[in-house]
């Protein structure tokens, strides 16, 4: 059985960032059993319009990708992360202090945000066809990044708009299909498995 649930980029809550300085657009989270204001994981979307300090996240990790607009460099505690260009995964930890240097034009990325409690990998796979294997025990989200795709098995077939997400739960070992759904283009697709640590 192949739980899911269809996430469109209309239903995003739009949200301050924790230092005022911008905006994010909020996914999905996992909230602590006995504190709904403090989330386990959380998946957003993140308007950065300015060069500018990221908001802290003491006791969380972070991932982070570009999903359009230029390039950034991300200072982590007095260290210079690569150039990050679009769909190229980048993790740091939240309690640093980390300040991003934009190169062209403001950018929107996306950010996995979790307790260490947590195992999070974030992908971000090319082509007309995709064929993905899901484990049980992990939670999977798939995010249409540059165009619609249409994710298909035998249990679940629907569109997706680009940055509109399917979250998966198996109950167990199973395949889907993803395909691009404008002719001779390939596709781009964000897969996010969120597994607890053992």
């Amino acid at each position: 059985m192949l739980k899911h649930t269809i996430i469109r980029q209309t239903d995003f809550l739009k949200v301050p960032w924790k230092n005022g300085q911008g905006y994010t657009y909020e996914i999905d989270k996992l909230t602590q059993p006995d504190n709904h204001d403090e989330f386990l994981w959380r998946l957003s979307i993140a308007e950065v319009n300015k060069s500018g300090p990221f908001s802290r996240f003491d006791n969380y990790l972070r991932n982070i990708s570009i999903l359009s607009g230029d390039s950034m460099t991300l200072n982590v505690d007095g260290n210079d992360s690569p150039e990050l260009k679009a769909f190229e995964a980048f993790a740091f930890t939240g309690k640093a202090d980390t300040y991003c240097t934009l190169h062209g034009s403001a950018l929107r990325d996306f950010n996995v945000i979790y307790d260490p409690r947590y195992a999070v990998t974030v992908s971000w796979l090319e082509g007309e066809h995709l064929d993905m294997a899901l484990d049980e025990g992990t939670l999977y989200f798939i995010i249409a990044a540059n165009a619609p795709i249409q994710v298909q098995n035998d249990e679940l077939n629907t569109q997706l708009e680009c940055w509109d997400l399917v979250k998966l739960i198996p109950a167990e070992k199973s395949n889907i299909q993803i395909t691009a759904l404008q002719p001779s283009q390939p596709c781009i697709c964000g897969i996010i498995a969120i597994t607890p640590s053992k």
